[in-house]
């Protein structure tokens, strides 16, 4: 972890949906936890090429949650889903980093709290895979915890 990184110590949670056709279809990734960063949306979706169009059936799951992992330790205003985020980082970084910190605490704690009962009655493991009843699709819900598994 990068010691400057305004995402450490914060757990952020998201979703990574199988499509029926998977791995002929990327999966997507949801953030479920609200984060500053120029490759997050509001919605919590992720700006990955991988996702996006350059998916292959060959891409292992593995290797995209190294791409979201790699991501949102490496805030880049390139090819932004927040352009006005991406703006900040690169015109007033030390703006950028102060806000993304803030965020964090903010947002973590107050995911954590509305949280609180689910997470304590769910399984001790970080990833739960579970088949929808919404429809044919798999769910793996997992968190990064960015004191261990976001390295510099």
């Amino acid at each position: 972890m990068k010691p400057d990184s305004p995402y450490k110590g914060g757990t952020f949670n998201f979703n990574l949906t199988l499509p029926e056709n998977f791995p002929f279809k990327a999966p997507t990734v949801t953030f479920t936890t609200k984060i500053y960063h120029p490759g997050i949306n509001e919605e919590g979706a992720i700006c990955v090429p991988v996702l996006r169009d350059e998916w292959k059936p060959t891409v292992t799951l593995t290797s995209v949650l190294n791409i979201v992992q790699e991501k949102l330790n490496n805030p880049s205003p390139d090819d932004p889903f927040e352009p006005q985020i991406a703006q900040t980082l690169k015109e007033d970084k030390a703006k950028f980093l102060a806000t993304a910190k803030e965020w964090t605490k903010k947002c973590v704690a107050n995911y954590n709290n509305t949280h609180a009962a689910a997470l304590s009655e769910s399984l001790p493991q970080t990833c739960l895979m579970k088949r929808s009843t919404r429809s044919p699709m798999i769910f793996l819900s997992s968190a990064f915890r960015t004191s261990h598994l976001l390295n510099s």
